[in-house]
């Protein structure tokens, strides 16, 4: 409804108690007067001729031609749009209707919005003690058995099993989901033959291709014992904080939870992890006060000592360095670029302003700009920004920011940071405002390729030169899947901007 809309519904609401005249007492009571005196026996009739003429049934009505059309398009006709929407909700959210839906009523509610079941609803809400209903319980059941029957319609029609595994058993052998009722089926890698539940709706696993400490264990393992000597008090595979979801590595005392994330079975395709599971646990977190960090396996194989200098920020553990003792200058590109590869889990950018913070001409922290390349409506984008390894230059962002602000001729910046592992905070702390939460993104992976790639090197119109199958009738996704590639899910960026007063 546009605001003028609701602008009428509310001064007509204030007037006379109600949003339409057509649910006005008087109203009624004449429109009711009308049909008795035969008012409307008329234009019935000449509806009727009307009716008689065009189709040769002067009882014809809409429904009737509508019901034909939907069992011609949709082989049932009672089929109707509100249907076809629950049906695509459930198929991609587990529930009838959609987040972005829950989140708008929720706002409506919040606002008091006029004409709205406000109160109800917020009851609603707080008699079951959660901020949105997708956190009942049985919501969360329905996903579960939602995903264990996609699972099961792969195994009995072959759809996301292909090239994976084979069942082994046919529809007569399956007696149920529970763990221990155990499927045989065989790798199509190695053709080893297992036996393996459908709890979890995952893909049935061959430990001889994917054995059980080929990543999570390893990582975990790692990380607990670099935690540990710094004497971090930790918790495995807590159950208690999330109702049921498992939280890897649990820091009690410092609100801090570590996720150690298996490409493999973080994947779309081999581990059933869509677009939302990841954001969905962050934010599961983020409602127990609880900071989720998302710690991929080939990040820590690839890029360790950034990852451990994050965690050494976390725990309080990194060296100190104050900005008033760091002197301001640009930074030459190949300097930032070192730089840059050493120290930022994103690595290297094409930035066209580079200002670093020296200490005893040792190159300490380093913020970059580019032209804004997302949002057009801003001037730059702040495309960087880290310290030298396991070091907290304190005060150095707001610093960098301040000098960029006042010696460039700027009167916008926007910046995107990473909810898998920051929180945003640093950004609030130089004078930037929080906006809004980018969707989640994803990165393409090949498993006899290395670590994964960005989604911006596999658009469809660079995908002939780099495939060796490639069909322009098909989606950019449905061509990756041809070629073997799968993908992994982050949790999207919080954005942030600032305007020149």
């Amino acid at each position: 409804m546009t605001e003028r809309g609701k602008k009428i519904r509310e001064s007509f609401f204030k007037k006379y108690g109600v949003y339409h005249p057509s649910q006005l007492p008087s109203v009624k009571e004449k429109i009711k007067q009308k049909r008795e005196n035969g008012a409307y026996d008329n234009m019935i009739s000449k509806m009727k001729e009307t009716l008689k003429e065009r189709y040769g049934n002067e009882n014809y009505n809409n429904l009737e031609k509508g019901k034909k059309t939907k069992l011609k398009k949709y082989g049932y006709e009672n089929f109707n749009n509100r249907e076809k929407m629950i049906q695509t909700n459930n198929e991609k959210y587990g529930m009838n209707v959609s987040p972005n839906t829950l989140k708008k009523t929720k706002e409506r509610a919040n606002a008091g919005e006029i004409g709205f079941k406000s109160e109800k609803y917020k009851q609603y809400l707080e008699n079951n003690n959660i901020d949105n209903v997708s956190q009942l319980s049985y919501i969360k059941e329905n996903r579960r058995l939602q995903k264990i029957q996609e699972s099961l319609n792969n195994i009995f029609e072959g759809n996301r099993l292909k090239g994976v595994v084979v069942p082994l058993f046919d529809k007569d052998e399956y007696i149920g989901t529970e763990y221990n009722n155990l499927y045989k089926f065989k790798c199509c890698v190695c053709n080893n033959e297992f036996k393996d539940n459908l709890y979890s709706g995952n893909i049935p696993r061959c430990l001889i291709c994917n054995p059980h400490n080929r990543f999570k264990s390893t990582i975990e393992s790692e990380i607990l014992n670099f935690l540990h000597s710094y004497g971090v008090v930790t918790k495995q595979h807590d159950r208690n904080i999330l109702d049921g979801d498992e939280i890897d590595i649990l820091v009690s005392h410092l609100n801090l939870g570590i996720e150690c994330d298996g490409i493999y079975w973080h994947s779309e395709l081999a581990g059933g992890k869509d677009k939302h599971y990841h954001l969905h646990k962050t934010k599961l977190s983020l409602d127990k006060n609880i900071q989720l960090m998302h710690i991929w396996d080939w990040e820590w194989r690839c890029k360790q000592d950034i990852i451990k200098s994050i965690l050494l920020s976390k725990i309080g553990k990194s060296k100190r360095i104050f900005a008033r003792k760091c002197e301001i200058k640009p930074v030459i590109n190949d300097e930032k670029s070192a730089f840059l590869n050493d120290n930022h889990i994103q690595g290297n950018d094409t930035s066209s302003i580079r200002l670093g913070l020296y200490h005893n001409n040792v190159l300490v922290s380093l913020m970059t700009f580019v032209k804004s390349r997302y949002d057009k409506k801003y001037q730059y984008e702040l495309s960087r920004y880290c310290n030298i390894l396991n070091t907290n230059v304190i005060g150095g962002a707001s610093k960098l920011f301040n000098h960029f602000i006042k010696n460039y001729d700027v009167n916008s910046i926007v910046t995107y940071s990473d909810k898998r592992l920051f929180t945003g905070n640093l950004y609030k702390q130089i004078g930037m405002s929080f906006v809004d939460d980018t969707l989640p993104g994803y990165h393409y992976f090949h498993k006899n390729k290395g670590v994964p790639i960005e989604r911006n090197h596999f658009q469809k119109h660079k995908l002939k030169e780099k495939l060796e199958k490639f069909d322009i009738n098909l989606s950019e996704w449905q061509n990756m899947q041809i070629n073997g590639y799968d993908r992994i899910w982050d949790c999207g960026h919080m954005k942030f901007i600032w305007n020149r007063k």
